[in-house]
């Protein structure tokens, strides 16, 4: 849940044709994840990293073929973002 007078930034970026989605809130990582690896994202540092879990099983992130398909941050950030 949003307090009042938070900020929140929600990125999608690509290093090296891996792609990345962070979650940040008042200056700090809330969440990393790579999408090609995104039952790891507890080990990429941010306070809260299983925050996002649900919204990822619903964009299929943990499938078995998960990494076979391109965007997968960007239908991430949609189903955070709306």
């Amino acid at each position: 849940m949003v307090g009042h007078g938070e900020l929140l930034a929600l990125c999608c970026f690509t290093v090296d044709g891996i792609e990345f989605v962070e979650y940040w809130r008042d200056g700090a990582l809330v969440v990393a994840i790579d999408t090609s690896m995104p039952q790891e994202q507890a080990n990429r540092g941010g306070t809260e990293p299983d925050l996002l879990v649900e919204q990822m099983r619903r964009v299929g992130l943990f499938g078995k073929d998960s990494g076979d398909w391109h965007h997968r941050g960007l239908d991430l950030l949609h189903e955070v973002a709306g």
